[in-house]
Parts: structure tokens; sequence; C-alpha cells
């Protein structure tokens, strides 16, 4: 599967996921590792293999996205690190 398309995919589930959490369906806790195990893959993809290349065209993007990566990942850590 192309990169893109894996990552376009996990998007999908990554909102699916956040879907079910804010209706309170499924299993809370379940979700919110599987949540997290979509992330950590998602976002190890956009920086080993994306920022890379797109650092060489739009360095302050791929500066902001790793920023945004780093709030999401203190996020996750604070929602994984709750009571669910």
């Amino acid at each position: 599967m192309e990169a893109t398309k894996l990552l376009e995919k996990q998007h999908r589930e990554v909102e699916a996921i956040l879907n079910k959490l804010e209706k309170g369906k499924g299993d809370a806790e379940a979700l919110v590792d599987e949540l997290a195990n979509n992330l950590a893959a998602h976002m190890t993809i956009e920086q080993e293999v994306f920022y890379p290349a797109v650092a060489e065209v739009e360095h302050d993007l791929v500066l902001e996205s790793y920023e945004e990566h780093a709030l999401a990942e203190v996020a996750l850590k604070r929602l994984l690190a709750s009571d669910t």
C-alpha cells in the first residue's frame, strides 16, 4: 500500500475511534489504546517519510507539524494516564 493511502486510511480510522469515544460507544479503554497505537504509527510515518521531503520545500510548515505532533503526544499521554 502506498504511504499516502495508508495515512489517509489511518486518518479515517482515528476519526472513527474519536467518534465512538465522543458518543460513548464501545469499551473506552480499548478504544483509547487503539487510538494511541494508530496515532503512534501515523506520526512515525509522517515524521520519517513525509516531513524530510516536505522540509526541502516548506521548512516552516514542517516545524509547525512537529509542534502539533508534540502537543498531540502530550494530550495522548494524558489521556492514557486518565481513568477512561
